[in-house]
C-alpha cells in the first residue's frame, strides 16, 4: 500500500470516528435534556403537592378559628388534622401522637 493510500484510509477512519462521536454527543445531549425536563417536572409536582398541603392546613386552621362556636365543625376539622398527622407520623416511623 502506498503512503498516499495509507493516509487516505487513516483520514477516512478518523472522519468516520468523528462522525460517530458527533452522533453520540447529540444523542447524549438529547438524553440530558429529557432528564432535565423529567427532574423539572418532578420538582414542579413536589412544589404543587407542598403548596396544596400548606393550603389545606391553612384552610383547616381558618375554618377552626372561624367556626370556634360550632363544636361539630371544630371537632370534624380537628379530627381531619389529627388524621393527617397520623398519616405523616406512620409514614416516618412513629405510630401515635403524644
Amino acid at each position: 500500500m502506498s503512503k498516499q493510500n495509507f493516509h487516505i484510509v487513516v483520514i477516512a477512519l478518523l472522519a468516520i470516528l468523528c462522525f460517530v462521536d458527533f452522533i453520540r454527543i447529540n444523542t447524549l445531549q438529547r438524553e440530558l435534556e429529557r432528564t432535565r425536563e423529567m427532574i423539572q417536572d418532578a420538582t414542579n409536582a413536589m412544589n404543587y403537592k407542598l403548596d396544596a398541603s400548606i393550603y389545606k392546613k391553612d384552610a383547616q386552621l381558618y375554618l377552626m378559628n372561624q367556626q370556634y362556636n360550632e363544636p361539630q365543625i371544630h371537632k370534624m376539622l380537628a379530627d381531619s388534622c389529627r388524621s393527617d398527622c397520623m398519616k405523616y407520623r406512620t409514614k416516618y416511623g412513629k405510630e401515635t401522637i403524644e
